[in-house]
């Protein structure tokens, strides 16, 4: 019998796993791995505290009492377009190659009016990995105060939601209706689904699910939508941690082809579920046989 190395383990409750792909990371410039969410959590909430304790320094003296706009804080619609379209990203280094990252988004919204969503976090694979704090506010004196660091282009990751792009010249009408369906659909998919479902910020946890479900769906739909245009759902059904779930994938069909045999698609919203009615729900229209090349 030999020695079993090398060994990889969760770096706060130090459990051991097999192989590096069932360890969870979180930061980009780190090799610290988790073994679930929760240790995740356990292990940052000095962090998370801390940001909280400089955040209320920082708004005493500006002399920001509580605003009404902080109401917003984990609205879906808000949140999804600061982790996924930030207007500015920042980022800070420390002295050990740790990076914290600031997401800043400014709305102009008909209900609120203009005000602004700060999100500071962790980013891996390009994408946000961990959320250590939100902040709304009016004020932009409080928004210069998170501008520290360096200003970085920041795009999602390509092989994410908006891969399709790359593949074909999208006119900028048609992402405009792909941004209204996506509000919709994202508004009526967080009304219908259970309480006890997957939270909506911890989404970006399963992203790497995103191209298995694409590639191979174990279901395959399309049905036209009340804007008439066609709209596949890929359904496909994972285990994570020992429990099964399932990956929606919705997609628009372009009236334009990538190559013979290939269609051109973009997709709208991609999402994880453990909620067995909400499953029934998008399987509707015609069901495909065969897997649609893309």
């Amino acid at each position: 019998m030999s020695l079993k190395v090398p060994i990889y383990y969760c770096v706060e409750c130090k459990s051991i796993v097999d192989q590096p792909d069932d360890l969870l990371f979180v930061e980009e410039t780190s090799s610290r791995s988790f073994c679930t969410e929760e240790c995740i959590e356990k292990f940052y909430d000095h962090i998370v505290q801390h940001f909280d304790k400089e955040e209320k320094k920082l708004k005493k003296e500006l002399l920001l009492l509580k605003e009404d706009i902080e109401e917003v804080i984990g609205q879906p619609l808000f949140m999804d377009q600061a982790l996924r379209r930030p207007d500015e990203v920042w980022k800070i280094e420390s002295a050990l190659d740790e990076s914290y990252y600031t997401f800043i988004s400014h709305f102009n919204d008909q209900k609120w009016g203009e005000f602004s969503l700060i999100v500071s976090c962790f980013v891996y694979d390009n994408q946000p990995s961990f959320v250590i704090s939100v902040t709304a506010t009016r004020s932009m004196k409080l928004v210069e105060n998170y501008r520290i660091g360096e200003k970085v282009d920041y795009k999602e990751d390509p092989s994410k939601e908006g891969f399709l792009k790359q593949s074909v010249e999208v006119d900028e009408k048609v992402l405009t209706e792909v941004e209204h369906k996506k509000s919709q659909e994202l508004a009526r998919m967080l009304e219908e689904r259970s309480p006890a479902d997957i939270p909506f910020e911890n989404f970006n946890l399963f992203d790497d699910y995103f191209e298995a479900t694409l590639n191979e769906p174990d279901e395959l739909y399309q049905h036209k939508d009340d804007e008439g245009d066609m709209i596949l759902t890929y359904i496909k059904a994972h285990e994570r941690e020992g429990v099964s779930f399932y990956y929606f994938i919705l997609c628009m069909k372009l009236n334009q082809t990538v190559q013979e045999g290939h269609e051109a698609l973009i997709p709208i919203i991609s999402f994880p579920t453990i909620d067995g009615e909400i499953y029934r729900q998008y399987q509707k229209g015609e069901q495909l046989s065969g897997k649609l090349k893309n």
